[in-house]
């Protein structure tokens, strides 16, 4: 149990053999953090952002892997990226402690209270999906406006990638300051972001529409709910199921066509460089897009009058045949 929830948390799956609430000490749950966070980030920037405090020059082999893992063309800048992706994680984890505060101070007091807070935001925005409420997850939660909005809002920017932030970060503050217009400034964003920002909202959309219609009149779900709660629990379960792990309706109750569906955006995930697992949205989107091509009779893969090389192209069809058939032997 303790190795399986070691690698759980590493791994930020969700999956649990025991109720960490109730099974596991103070320390334990402090070690749960700590891998989590570790799992969240990735070991490659945990290892060079220790070097980089300590003041260690980076090899030219450390800085590779940077580059590889930022999907970077230079090593320019790998330095002020890692930096950034490290404050800018603990600025949003902290902006999600202080809204899940206002929720569990008077809930369960003061310091038990932060700790949830504290708790329960890293593990939201790392997409691991591990709690300390017990064996029923945020269910008590499913008609709490702050609670759902708060754990959704970390689990997306968690899931997007940081690489989306940066773009859209710098894209904020130009459009603020009035240097660029909306339109021109989206526009120069990149396909990556583009191509994050167009699945993330269709999948979070059609998630939301699809469990909302199959699972309304289920009396064991969305059954007993009023109509702003069953859209809220619908967009909870569409946003938790891209490899969050948190739920507010019993997931053994869902209908079979659901629990399906529910394996299909768990099978695509979040996006690069990003916190979330699956086989992730941008290489989903090029696999759609080669196959719309091909039935197009197009030679090349475009989208957003930009041609996608091909060795990015084969790249996504071997990830995701490659998941294909690790979900099908595990199934098997």
């Amino acid at each position: 149990d303790a190795l399986f929830t070691s690698c759980t948390c590493v791994c930020v799956t969700g999956l649990v053999t025991v109720v960490p609430a109730f099974q596991f000490t103070f320390l334990g749950k402090l070690v749960m953090l700590f891998l989590i966070q570790v799992g969240g980030w990735g070991v490659i920037v945990c290892v060079t952002y220790v070097l980089v405090l300590m003041k260690v020059k980076l090899t030219i082999q450390e800085r590779v892997m940077l580059q590889n893992y930022f999907n970077r063309d230079s090593m320019r800048g790998l330095v002020g990226i890692l930096q950034y992706v490290v404050k800018g994680s603990l600025v949003v984890e902290g902006i999600g402690a202080l809204g899940y505060a206002c929720r569990f101070i008077p809930q369960f007091g003061l310091l038990r209270g932060i700790w949830y807070a504290v708790f329960h935001s890293i593990s939201a925005f790392c997409n691991a999906g591990v709690d300390l409420l017990g064996d029923s997850s945020f269910a008590m939660y499913a008609d709490d406006v702050l609670i759902n909005t708060v754990t959704a809002f970390l689990i997306i920017a968690g899931g997007i990638g940081f690489m989306v932030w940066r773009e859209l970060v710098a894209f904020i503050k130009k459009a603020a300051k009035k240097e660029t217009g909306i339109r021109q400034g989206l526009r120069k964003l990149s396909l990556h972001t583009k191509l994050v920002l167009l699945m993330t909202i269709s999948l979070l959309l059609g998630g939301t529409l699809f469990f909302f219609i199959v699972e309304y009149n289920n009396p064991n779900t969305l059954g007993s709910m009023g109509f702003f709660q069953k859209l809220m629990a619908s967009f909870f379960q569409s946003v938790t199921t891209r490899t969050a792990g948190f739920f507010t309706v019993p997931q053994d109750q869902l209908r079979e066509v659901s629990r399906l569906f529910s394996c299909f955006l768990m099978y695509i995930g979040g996006s690069p460089v990003g916190t979330a697992g699956g086989v992730k949205t941008v290489t989903v989107a090029v696999v759609l897009l080669s196959c719309g091509s091909i039935l197009a009779g197009h030679e090349d893969t475009e989208c957003f009058r930009r041609c996608i090389p091909m060795n990015i192209v084969r790249t996504a069809l071997s990830v995701c045949i490659g998941g294909l058939l690790l979900v099908l032997v595990g199934t098997l």
